[in-house]
C-alpha cells in the first residue's frame, strides 16, 4: 500500500473555533475556561494553544548542547566528618557525580580544605561551597592557598552576603588565579514571579554596584550563580525556569549589555516533608526532568529520605535519575527541547511578563 508523502496533508485543517466548539461538546454546558488552572494573578495554565493564540517565541540560546552537571550536597557539621566525607565524595564521584555541593557550618582552612578533596581531581569537578558567614577574604585565603588552587572550577555562597565592594576586590584578586570561580550566589526560593522579580531586582542592584566600579555587564554574570528551588508541578518549572533565563536576557538589554552573558544556572529538587520516600522519588524525578528541559548548567536531585546525612541507597537513586536523563534519554544533546510547545510558550510569557512587571514597580 503507498504510504502519502504528505501525513498532514491527508487530514483536512480544523480551525480553533471548530476544535473550541468539539471540546465545549465534551463540557457539557460548561465554559473552556472552566479548563484552566489559575497559578496567580494574570497567570493561568490553559490546555487550549495552537499556533494561533500562543506567542511564537523561544529562549535561542547559544549552546552547542543541553549537558548539564550532575550534583551532589554534603553537610559539614564539625572536623571529625571530614575523613567520612571525603569517602562519600569519591565514592559518588566514581559513580558519576561531577559537582560538590558543600555546606560549611565552620570556616575551613587549608588544611581541612586539603582533607576533604584529598583524591579529587579539581580541574574535572565543579565544587560549590557555602559558608556560615560573609568572610570573604578569609575563605578564599583558605582556598587559594590548597594545592589545586589554579584548577578550582566553582562558586562561593555566604550566609550573609557582603557588601558588593567586597566581592569587586575579592573577583579582582582572584582573576588570573582561579578564573572560573563565582563569589555571587542569587537563590530563588520558590517558584512564582513575584520571587523572579526580587531576584531580578536584587540582580538589578549588583549590576549598579559593579558598573560603579568600573566593570561591566559581562563579568558581573560571570560571578553570578543563580541557584532555583523546583516546584512540583513539571510544566510549571519548566516555563518558570524558561522564563527566569528570558528575564535576564531582558536585563541584560535594559542595560545595553553587548552580549548575552548567561550566569550560571543551579537548580534542586524540593522534597515534601509529609510524603514518603517513594513518592518523593517519584515527585523528584519529575522535577529533575523539568529542570533539564528549562536548561539549567548544574542540577542536585535531592535524595528521597532527605535526612542531614542521607543514605547510600537513596544518593545513588537521586544520582541515577540523572544519569538515566542523560546516558538513555540524551537529554543532554538537545538546546531548549520544549521551543515551540504552545502550551509551555504561552505559560512562559506569562510568568516572564508578571514577573517584569513587578520589577519595574519595585
Amino acid at each position: 500500500m503507498d504510504r502519502p508523502s504528505d501525513l498532514l496533508g491527508a487530514f483536512e485543517p480544523i480551525d480553533t473555533e471548530q476544535w473550541h466548539a468539539a471540546i465545549e461538546r465534551f463540557l457539557k454546558g460548561q465554559p473552556l475556561e472552566s479548563l484552566h488552572w489559575e497559578l496567580e494573578p494574570t497567570v493561568s495554565i490553559s490546555p487550549l494553544r495552537r499556533r494561533d493564540n500562543s506567542p511564537a517565541q523561544s529562549l535561542q540560546l547559544k549552546r552547542a548542547d543541553n549537558n548539564w552537571h550532575i550534583a551532589e550536597a554534603w553537610h559539614l557539621e564539625a572536623p571529625d566528618q571530614l575523613a567520612a566525607t571525603n569517602a562519600s565524595i569519591l565514592s559518588a564521584l566514581q559513580s558519576g557525580t561531577n559537582a560538590l555541593l558543600l555546606s560549611w557550618n565552620w570556616m575551613p582552612s587549608t588544611d581541612e580544605w586539603a582533607a576533604l578533596l584529598q583524591g579529587v581531581e579539581l580541574a574535572y569537578v565543579w565544587v560549590h561551597a557555602r559558608f556560615p558567614s560573609g568572610e570573604v577574604s578569609a575563605a578564599l585565603d583558605a582556598l587559594l592557598a590548597g594545592p589545586q588552587a589554579r584548577s578550582w572550577r566553582g562558586s562561593l555562597a555566604w550566609s550573609a552576603l557582603p557588601d558588593p565592594a567586597v566581592i569587586w576586590e575579592a573577583a579582582a584578586a582572584t582573576t588570573g588565579q582561579v578564573d572560573q570561580l563565582r563569589l555571587l550566589t542569587l537563590p530563588i526560593v520558590q517558584a512564582d514571579s513575584t520571587h523572579l522579580a526580587q531576584a531580578l531586582y536584587q540582580a538589578s542592584q549588583w549590576m549598579d554596584a559593579w558598573l560603579a566600579h568600573g566593570g561591566t555587564v559581562a563579568q558581573l554574570a560571570q560571578q553570578l550563580r543563580i541557584e532555583v528551588a523546583l516546584p512540583a508541578h513539571y510544566f510549571t518549572a519548566i516555563a518558570y525556569l524558561r522564563a527566569a533565563r528570558r528575564l535576564w536576557l531582558a536585563l541584560l538589554e535594559a542595560y545595553q549589555a553587548p552580549e548575552a552573558v548567561q550566569p550560571w544556572w543551579h537548580a534542586y529538587t524540593v522534597n515534601d516533608a509529609e510524603a514518603t520516600p517513594h513518592r518523593n522519588m517519584l515527585v523528584g524525578t519529575s522535577q529533575a526532568l523539568s529542570a533539564v528541559m528549562g536548561g539549567v548548567d548544574s542540577l542536585l536531585v535531592t535524595p528521597s529520605d532527605d535526612a542531614p546525612t542521607p543514605t547510600p541507597f537513596a544518593r545513588r537513586m537521586a544520582r541515577n535519575v540523572q544519569h538515566l536523563m542523560q546516558a538513555e534519554s540524551y537529554l543532554d544533546r538537545v538546546v531548549d527541547p520544549a521551543a515551540g510547545a504552545y502550551y509551555i510558550e504561552h505559560l512562559t510569557e506569562q510568568i516572564a511578563e508578571r514577573a517584569w512587571q513587578q520589577f519595574c514597580t519595585m
